[in-house]
């Protein structure tokens, strides 16, 4: 990890849903450069946590800071603007555009452009500087005229993640980069995520827990809306509660079995 600054903060986040309460009280410290995963049973809230961050839903209570500002009150797009990008479990890419004007649609906003008659998108050279070297990170160079509906599954997933990083986001949010992957893209997938959040600060939840004892310097247990244990992965392996949140299981038996 580059700093033990804070990145982002969530002080006693609550959600409810009419009288359903589904995020109980969350805390949480991600601090700036790390690579700090959310796990948790089915149905904790982590889906819904990722909403309350980045603004697609409010919380009941709470709040939620991000570079010293409050932002639990921002529409997602300005929450975006300055500096918090996500990508989602369903892969939410413009399916009838090529994968180049996929990363120029994001690119624009980035580069403070607005649409205009005077120019085509060719000759703007910044944009299509920042494309192709994104195109290369993504390794979707050959890939850059097909429309993005014909990619593989795993390219969309890396197109989306693509889109995420494009705004120039210092802080990404991955909510299940790896969901409905083989062995071999999730093993693909991992690298690329290694690659891109390189230099930033990362916040991923997935249900693969090789995956997640291979990448992050922390996780997060989220378990009924509450976080019930933050550590380094050799203290959540040895955490009792965290065995119990999973039924018995060990999380080495959870990582061994993925």
């Amino acid at each position: 990890m580059s700093s033990e600054k804070t990145a982002l903060k969530l002080e006693n986040i609550h959600k409810s849903f009419g009288n359903i309460e589904i995020i109980r009280g969350v805390n949480l410290d991600l601090r700036q450069g790390e690579r700090h995963a959310l796990i948790g049973p089915n149905g904790a809230g982590k889906s819904t946590l990722f909403h309350l961050i980045t603004g697609r839903i409010k919380p009941t209570k709470g709040k939620i800071i991000f570079k010293g500002q409050e932002i639990q009150n921002l529409e997602p797009a300005k929450i975006c603007g300055i500096g918090l990008s996500r990508s989602f479990q369903i892969t939410n890419i413009f399916k009838g555009l090529s994968v180049l004007d996929n990363l120029r649609c994001a690119v624009f906003g980035r580069l403070g452009y607005r649409y205009t008659m005077r120019k085509t998108v060719g000759q703007l050279k910044d944009v299509e500087e920042l494309c192709e070297k994104l195109l290369s990170q993504l390794g979707l160079e050959k890939q850059r005229h097909v429309e993005a509906d014909l990619l593989s599954y795993a390219e969309q997933r890396a197109l989306e993640l693509g889109l995420a990083i494009a705004s120039g986001a210092e802080t990404l949010l991955l909510d299940e980069p790896m969901a409905g992957m083989s062995h071999s893209e999730t093993k693909n997938a991992l690298e690329l995520i290694r690659r891109v959040s390189e230099g930033k600060t990362l916040l991923m939840v997935e249900h693969d827990m090789g995956v997640i004892f291979d990448i992050a310097d922390r996780i997060s247990v989220l378990v009924y809306g509450k976080i019930i244990a933050t550590g380094t992965p050799e203290e959540i392996r040895a955490n009792e509660q965290v065995k119990e949140a999973y039924l018995g299981t060990s999380v080495d038996e959870l990582v061994q079995g993925m």
